[in-house]
This record gives structure tokens, sequence and C-alpha cells, in this order.
């Protein structure tokens, strides 16, 4: 009579577990709608680095992880689509960039074993996602790093006449 063997299972890691810890908690700062765009980015950041441990084989001992990351990027889609309604030409891209998010962070929720096939192109909608997301942060800073390198200038140049004008004003001896 055989015996069926039973595989081990795998010891979860504490990259893998901050990982998960991080994207969860991104998408949620991402759901309060404060900076959706930076704090989205951060989340799809962590995706992205989890994604080679969550395809790999035993990676349904982190399905109880995996599913507060799931709810966390549904929870914050409402606030993500409010945040970027105003630009219609790119509002496909983004309900697809979202989609895939939902499927992949599905996917792992539910478990190595139970997975649906790989999304084609999931990976990269998400991928286009945040970059997006960080060229609407770089959008947002650019002015305040302008008006910051404009006041230096203006300080350096006043300094400069607040020196010429000691030397010329400075009594001789």
């Amino acid at each position: 009579m055989k015996t069926k063997t039973s595989k081990p299972i795998p010891e979860k890691t504490e990259e893998t577990l901050n990982r998960l810890w991080h994207a969860e908690r991104c998408f949620a700062q991402a759901g309060e709608g404060d900076a959706v765009a930076a704090d989205l980015s951060d989340a799809l950041y962590y995706m992205h680095l989890l994604v080679p441990a969550m395809s790999q084989p035993g990676a349904g001992v982190y399905c109880r992880e995996a599913e507060r990351v799931y709810n966390a990027a549904v929870l914050a889609t409402p606030a993500v689509l409010r945040a970027f309604a105003a630009d219609t030409a790119n509002i496909p891209h983004i309900d697809q960039a979202l989609a895939a998010m939902q499927r992949i962070t599905g996917g792992w929720a539910i478990g190595s074993e139970d997975k649906p096939p790989r999304q084609p192109g999931g990976y990269e909608w998400t991928r286009w996602l945040r970059n997006y997301c960080h060229n609407l942060v770089l959008l947002d800073l650019i002015p305040k790093i302008e008006l910051r390198a404009e006041r230096e200038r203006e300080r350096i140049a006043n300094a400069d006449v607040d020196a010429l004008l000691g030397r010329v004003l400075r009594p001789r001896r």
C-alpha cells in the first residue's frame, strides 16, 4: 500500500512578511485619499517586490497576509479613481491597471494550489500604474523644488549684495 507523503510546509520569511505588511499599509493609506499617488506608488513598489516570493510553490502559507493586502487594494480603488478622475485620457488605462492589481493580489490571497493562471499583462499594467503615480508625484514636487531654488538664488544674490555693501561702507582704519 502506497502512502501519500505530504510536502513540508514552507517557512514564512521575515522579508516577505514585511513586504506584505508594507503593501497593505500603503494601499490602506492610498484609500484614505491624502497622498493617493505617492501611497499607491509605494504599495505597487512593495507588490512588485513580492512577485517572486508569491509566485513560488508553497506561497499559500501567506494566504492570510495576502488576503489583507488584497482587501486593502480593493478598498483603495474608489479613492484612486476619485483622485485620478480628471485625467480622462488615462482612465481606461487606470481601470485596466487597477483590475490587474486586484487579480494579482487576489490570486495571492487564494493560495498557491488554487491560483488561477498568470494574468497576461498584469504585471505590466501594474508597472504602468506605478510609473503613472510616480509621475504625478514628480509633477507635484517640481514646482516646490523650483520655488526652493528661486528662494536660494535670491538669498545668494542678497548675500552677495550685503557683502559688497559691507566692504564699501566699512570704515577704513
